[in-house]
């Protein structure tokens, strides 16, 4: 079907004899002007709701009715709301000042469900967290291996049931050749689903490790860093990461090589 778009008119002429003239008023409805002048609204004539026109400067939007809504030239702080079942509508924004696009916003629990391109920028980790119990990196979802994980255990993926060990410098199948990451939540129970950091910082009062930069190593007691590198014969020798910006604080980035003491 076709349209026909016609141009609004304020003061129309009157038309010649036997002729009628019909227009668009100001807001949006239609109207017909006879011979002898006499103007009279029309009614139930449908204004497509996909019609969008600028009429002395408004902007007007056709609502499937007799009428249309109007924006009047000069209006700043109108939106139009609604559509679909409803008609649109032209409502008062609330909130002070222009808009502006946001340069750093901060997103929560947001899903990609494509690729993020970050170009020829970062992703920034946050090096100085606020308080203990924080960390700022790359995490993912696990099964926990043992009962009473707790946060900052450094654990392994056991290539036996793919639950989550805590690590023993002692042992190269817990140390060595295995995947690592700091427990952020692990439940109370073994087999109970938790989160672990597998790059970034972590923050936790109970590290203690005073000089920043330091290397960090897998420990001889079970689940813990050290910042002294192990000696004791036949035992894994594997950096984990680094001291950070105070005590509390280490950088977790497991190096992928390491190298076992020599025998007792």
């Amino acid at each position: 079907m076709g349209k026909i778009i016609l141009e609004e008119q304020t003061a129309p002429d009157t038309p010649a004899t036997d002729k009628v003239v019909i227009y668009p008023k100001a807001g949006g409805g239609v109207y017909k002007k006879n011979d002898a002048g006499d103007e009279e609204a029309l009614t139930n004539i449908p204004i497509a709701t996909d019609t969008i026109w600028v009429a002395a400067g408004d902007l007007v939007v056709g609502t499937g009715t007799d009428t249309a809504h109007v924006l009047t030239a000069g209006a700043t702080t109108k939106i139009l709301v609604g559509g679909g079942a409803a008609d649109p509508v032209w409502t008062e924004a609330t909130g002070t000042g222009a808009p502006v696009r946001a340069t750093n916003p901060t997103l929560a629990g947001v899903t990609l469900s494509g690729i993020m391109a970050v170009g020829e920028n970062s992703v920034q980790l946050d090096a100085t967290l606020s308080a203990t119990a924080k960390y700022s990196g790359i995490t993912c979802d696990i099964v926990i291996g043992y009962d009473s994980a707790t946060f900052g255990d450094l654990v392994y993926l056991s290539n036996s049931d793919d639950r989550w060990e805590k690590t023993d410098a002692n042992t190269e199948g817990m140390s060595g050749d295995v995947m690592l990451g700091l427990v952020i939540s692990g439940g109370s129970s073994d087999g109970d689903a938790g989160v672990v950091l597998l790059q970034g910082f972590m923050k936790l009062t109970s590290f203690d490790f005073a000089s920043g930069g330091d290397a960090l190593y897998v420990g001889e007691t079970a689940g813990t860093m050290v910042a002294t590198r192990p000696s004791t014969a036949s035992t894994i020798v594997r950096v984990v990461g680094y001291a950070g910006v105070d005590a509390d604080t280490v950088y977790f980035n497991p190096s992928g090589t390491w190298i076992e003491t020599a025998a007792a």
